[in-house]
């Protein structure tokens, strides 16, 4: 068995392909968040705590997702002029929005939903009616 450490804010954790980075949530708000409701992650809270976030395969993501087909840089989602907009980065798959294809940088609303591959998540303004960020969401699939 290893050492224990104690863990800081920002510390990277490997764990065979993955790469967990810990975070102290008394040091951080949320911008917004993305909750997995279907794929390899599901039911797990991604908080997006920078006015842009990178999601992909790749390790250096800000969101990352072990699901082979989402792309290693597949879209990126950032914040300009206090609206939220997500682009596609070229992927394979495509990224779609409200179900239809991001062709485009395209303009989130709150609750709307992204998917990426296998993987479904639904975008959570930090401002919007459904992101009280202390509980969890009520669900949009009931």
């Amino acid at each position: 068995m290893g050492d224990r450490r104690t863990l800081s804010d920002g510390d990277r954790i490997a764990l065979a392909d993955l790469v967990f980075r810990f975070i102290d949530d008394t040091r951080h708000l949320a911008l917004s968040r993305l909750r997995v409701v279907a794929g390899v992650h599901r039911g797990k809270i991604f908080r997006i705590e920078e006015r842009e976030a990178l999601i992909g395969r790749a390790t250096d993501n800000d969101v990352q997702f072990p699901d082979r087909t989402v792309s290693r840089h597949h879209c990126r989602i950032r914040q300009r002029e206090q609206a939220w907009w997500i682009e596609d980065l070229g992927s394979t798959n495509g990224t779609l929005l409200r179900g239809a294809p991001v062709l485009a940088p395209q303009q989130l609303r709150d609750g709307d939903e992204i998917v990426a591959g296998f993987t479904r998540f639904v975008f959570l303004a930090a401002d919007g009616a459904a992101t009280d960020l202390n509980t969890e969401p009520p669900s949009p699939w009931k």
